[in-house]
Parts: structure tokens; C-alpha cells; sequence
């Protein structure tokens, strides 16, 4: 990743809070060498043809001197450089009449090493010295594999770029098709199949949500003395007050119940919907809801006592989910990109990662990174109805193909992760952040039953491998009748692997062919595009993981999916109401 070149750009983006230009360019005076450090936001980049070489602009001492920049140049990384970062060094042997003393003082020191290694890991039974990280958890709407900088220099993210570059990139995570699913496996640990939750999303006017015997992430992490918050987008149900945020175990939530919105209205399907904890809210004209998200988070963070209790934080941010919307200046930052959907979707990107960088500021101010995980992932594969692109990946948002379920996503932490500008190629579903979390929480009470996921944190810390080999992708017999699962480098759908035609005008969604029976095999080393076919070559696998799709189909649950309610009963005067299911 060191190594990544960007291309020029005609006018380098100015991140500073205060002015959002987006015509500065890079003058060959302010091409300076220097290294990235923690307080500073990166910009934007610059790619130097003369010397091929990639620059920043940073933003240095903000608060102090708004004006004063600076560039950085990344070199790229060489393979003798890439050898060393995984060696580890080697103990010299000494002269014969130092062995001993040598010895007393290696053991010395291994037994110290161990004994600050052990009370410096999240799994600790007892770190009475220092208290549990704060964790940030950040989700992205709809955004596509290839709607990121690490994946397309195109794509303008500077701070999420800095934060991989200086983190650990998810090259391997996978999520539900569709964001309803994928919330919820996160924040249950359970496959939304063992949830009645895997045909698609709660609709506007469905009765539908997670059900309320299920103990989910926020209420675990309060009982480690976590304080709990969330801003942004729920869809996890919305017909009574007893499903919404802070019903679950959030302490504050401040965003919209369903799963969209106009980003300056705040209506969705003909209903206003922005709430501040179970009041419903009505923010200033005229502002933007991602800008609104970004907000309430630094507002958490600056009023938060880190020192007497630890943080979670979960932003969940609608960008860049449909309508495309966008503050004209993000959108300008793509002159170049000649389709208008494509050109508000990448400005939403980036207006995204314009917030991101705001909130790792404030935790920087605040000196939480220091003590913090961050973890970025996208809830879905990208909409390319909406101006998206899941390239070299097959297939769009709501498909069983990896372009609707595999996501972009990063870990950073400055104290906790063993290397950085690392790529991890391990294997993590959606599932396994409920268990990762509570390892990263230290989290020692007991578990909910029958979790499907699996701690992934110490590979995350080592850059390493996977605590699964297999996972499936959905399980739905009653609707779309369809089912995907990955075994190691083989996967397998059965029925069509498009789940659902979505109809925009009145927002309701059907099976595209609940009768299809196909049954496709892919090897994803030799075929990540899912081109080729395997399954009339390889019975025997075929058969062996059909077999597996039936396992673990004994402990599924039907999908719920309840009639939708008539709109004048259930949403008077325009307003969504928490009093009809």
C-alpha cells in the first residue's frame, strides 16, 4: 500500500474546515519530504509524474494557523522493505564468558516481555492498569468495492487512505447483500437466517424489526461499563417505541429509523424521519444529514469522559445511499467523471470521508485515538443503479455475488495493532465483529447462545490468517429460495443469485425467480469474477457443501415478512409514528 500512485489531479482539495476549495494545486516549492504523524489530516494527493512518487497535503497545527500546509511524499515500498517488515530479529550469540549472564538476562527479559505483553492484550482477564479501548465503529451506505481510494485512485478518500495506510486493510470481509441483514448480524452475531431477518429489508410501512428477545452488541458492552451512542441510519425496525435505539441498549441515538432519506428534508416514502433519541427532531434548514451524523459523533466525543469510562461509538452514515445528494463543492471535486450519477455518488464518497477525517480529528483532540480501535466497513456491495461501482467484482447490492456482499473496510489502531499499512487477507463475516468487539471490550460476562461469530481479533493484531475457514452468505428457502455459502476457496449459490427486483416508485421489493435451481461453483483464488462455472466438473464438492448448506439450514427460522400497513393509518400528517405494531 506504500507504494500506491495517485493520479495528477487538476485541483487538489482543500480539507480545512473552514474553506472546502477545491482548486488549490500543489506548487513545486511546497513539494517537501516529511512523515506522516497523528496530528495531521491528510487533504489530498498529489501524484508527481517527474519522480512518481505520491504527495499529501496536509493539514498541520489547524487550530493555530489555518493556512500553513505542507506535502508529504510516500515512497513506494520495495520488496526488501516488505521482507523486513515480517522478520523479527534474531538474538546474536555472545562470546563464551558472557553465555551465562546472557542467558539470566534473556530470560529476564522474555519473562518481562511476556508479562507486559499479557496485561497489554484486549483478552486479559485483568488489565486493572489501564482502561479498555474506546471503539469506533463506522458503517458506509452502499458504497462499492471499488468506490474507495486503497481500490481506485480516483476515488478522492484522503483520510480514509491515512488511516489504512497507518491501519490494517480488510481485503477478505464479507456482509448480507442488503442493510437490514447486515446490521444485523453485526449486532447479534447471528446469521440473519437464525434471525427471521434474510429476506431483504424493513420496508417503510412493514411491522417488521429485530426481535426484541435477541441481546445485541450495545447492551453486552454496557454491562463492561461502556457508555453506548449511535448517529445515523437503525433499520432494524421502527413500529414501536420498543425496537428503536435506545430501547436496545444505546444511551443516545440520533438519525433516521428507516433506510433512507432526503439527505435536507429528511422524508423517505412520503414520511419525516429524523429523531433524537424518541423525540422526533427537526435540525436547521438546510442542512445535510451526513454533516448532521458527523456532528452528533464529534459532539459525543468532546462531551464523553474517556478517563472514567470507555466509548463506543457507532456511525452509522446513509452516504452514499440513493437519493444522490450532495454539497456542490464535493460533487466539483470530479470534473473529469462526464455521468452525472456517477459524479454526486463519488462527491457523496467523498463528503463521507470529509466527515470521517472530523471525527478522527476530535478523537485526536480529545486524546482518545491513543487508546481507541476504529473500524470502517461498508453495509452492502454497491447500488449500480445509483452510480456505483463494485469493479473487477460481479454483481450489484442485494446479489449473492461478491460484488453485492464482499466490503470495503479497515481496523486502525495506533496502540493495539501489531503492524500497519498491512493488507489482511483473512476471512470475516459480518457476524464475527459482535465477538471481536467484546474481545477488543474485554468483555468477560457470559454470551448469548448459538452465536455464529468468532472473535477475529488477534489475526487482526497479527495481520494474519482467520478464525474461520467457511461462512454462508444467506439462507432463504421461503422467498427468494435461494442460498450461497463459502467453503475455504469454493463457493457455492443455488437459485439465482439476483435476489430481488426492487420497484422505486412505491418502494416494494419481489423475488426475481424463486423457481431457479441452478446450482454454480466457483473457485474464488483462480475466478474472483465468478465467470467460470464449476459445478458440472466437480460433483463431488457440489455435494459436499450442499451437504453443509443443509447443517446448518436445521437451525434456521422462516423469514419474516409481514403485509405492509395502509400509509394514512400508520403515518398521519406526514409524520412516522412509534405506536402501530
Amino acid at each position: 500500500m506504500d507504494g500506491k500512485k495517485f493520479r495528477a489531479i487538476d485541483g487538489n482539495v482543500d480539507y480545512s474546515e473552514t474553506n472546502l476549495n477545491h482548486v488549490r494545486k500543489v506548487s513545486e516549492n511546497d513539494k517537501k519530504t516529511c512523515t506522516f504523524d497523528h496530528s495531521n489530516t491528510v487533504e489530498s494527493y498529489y501524484f508527481n509524474e517527474d519522480t512518481e512518487q505520491t504527495q499529501c497535503i496536509m493539514k498541520e497545527n489547524a487550530e493555530v494557523n489555518k493556512s500553513h500546509r505542507r506535502t508529504e511524499t510516500i515512497p513506494s515500498k520495495t520488496k526488501e522493505n516488505s521482507k523486513s517488515n515480517g522478520t523479527k530479529d534474531k538474538i546474536r550469540r555472545v562470546c563464551p564468558a558472557l553465555v551465562l549472564t546472557g542467558v539470566v538476562l534473556l530470560f529476564i527479559f522474555t519473562a518481562l516481555a511476556v508479562f507486559i505483553w499479557k496485561h497489554n492484550d484486549s483478552n486479559c482477564p485483568n488489565c486493572a492498569t489501564e482502561n479498555p479501548p474506546h471503539i469506533v465503529l463506522i458503517l458506509s451506505d452502499d458504497q462499492g468495492w471499488n468506490d474507495i481510494g486503497w481500490h481506485n485512485s480516483d476515488v478522492l478518500t484522503p483520510n480514509l487512505d491515512r488511516l489504512a495506510r497507518q491501519g490494517v486493510i480488510l481485503e477478505n470481509s464479507y456482509v448480507q447483500p442488503v442493510c437490514t441483514p447486515s446490521r444485523a448480524a453485526i449486532l447479534t452475531g447471528k446469521y440473519p437466517f437464525r434471525t427471521g431477518l434474510q429476506w431483504l429489508v424493513v420496508e417503510n410501512h412493514q411491522p417488521k424489526f429485530l426481535p426484541t428477545n435477541i441481546t445485541i452488541l450495545p447492551e453486552l458492552l454496557k454491562k463492561s461499563g461502556y457508555t453506548t451512542h449511535i448517529a445515523g441510519k437503525w433499520h432494524l425496525g421502527h413500529c414501536n417505541e420498543d425496537v428503536i435505539p435506545t430501547k436496545r441498549g444505546f444511551d443516545s441515538f440520533l438519525g433516521i429509523l428507516k433506510g433512507g432519506g432526503d439527505y435536507y428534508s429528511r422524508s423517505f416514502g412520503g414520511n419525516y424521519d429524523f429523531w433524537r433519541n424518541e423525540d422526533i427532531y427537526f435540525p436547521p434548514d438546510g442542512s445535510y444529514s451526513t454533516d448532521l451524523f458527523t456532528d452528533r459523533a464529534v459532539e459525543i466525543i468532546e462531551n464523553n469522559d474517556g478517563k472514567t469510562s470507555p466509548l463506543f461509538l457507532q456511525i452509522s452514515y446513509t452516504t452514499p445511499h440513493f437519493p444522490l445528494q450532495v454539497p456542490k463543492t464535493f460533487k466539483d471535486m470530479y470534473p473529469n467523471v462526464t455521468d452525472a450519477n456517477r459524479q454526486t455518488y463519488l462527491g457523496m464518497v467523498s463528503s463521507l470521508d470529509y466527515g470521517i477525517g472530523k471525527v478522527v480529528k476530535a478523537l485526536e483532540r480529545n486524546d482518545y485515538m491513543d487508546n481507541t480501535v476504529f473500524i470502517f466497513l461498508a453495509d452492502n456491495g454497491g447500488d449500480l443503479d445509483f452510480g456505483s461501482s463494485n469493479l473487477p467484482l460481479r454483481g450489484d447490492k442485494g446479489d449473492l455475488w461478491e460484488g453485492g456482499t464482499k466490503s470495503v473496510g479497515l481496523v486502525y489502531s495506533p496502540k493495539y495493532l501489531g503492524q500497519s499499512g498491512c493488507i489482511h487477507h483473512g476471512m470475516i463475516h459480518a457476524v464475527d465483529w459482535f465477538s471481536t468487539i467484546l474481545d477488543i471490550a474485554r468483555y468477560q460476562q457470559e454470551k448469548p447462545d448459538h452465536l455464529d461469530s468468532v472473535s477475529q481479533w488477534k489475526h487482526l493484531k497479527e495481520c494474519s490468517g482467520s478464525a474461520r475457514s467457511e461462512f454462508v452468505y444467506n439462507i432463504d428457502d421461503d422467498i427468494a429460495k435461494s442460498a450461497a455459502l463459502r467453503v475455504d476457496n469454493y463457493k457455492i449459490i443455488v437459485g439465482d443469485p439476483r435476489v430481488y427486483n426492487f420497484n422505486a416508485s412505491t418502494f416494494v421489493s419481489s423475488p426475481i425467480d424463486p423457481n431457479n435451481t441452478e446450482v454454480r461453483l466457483f473457485n474464488l483464488q483462480d475466478d474472483p469474477s465468478e465467470m467460470k462455472n464449476l459445478a458440472s466438473e466437480n460433483p463431488l464438492k457440489v455435494k459436499t457443501m450442499l451437504r453443509k448448506l443443509d447443517e446448518y439450514r436445521k437451525n434456521s427460522v422462516p423469514a419474516v415478512n409481514p403485509d405492509y400497513l395502509p400509509k394514512n393509518i400508520t403515518h398521519p400528517n406526514g409524520i412516522l409514528r412509534l405506536d402501530w405494531c
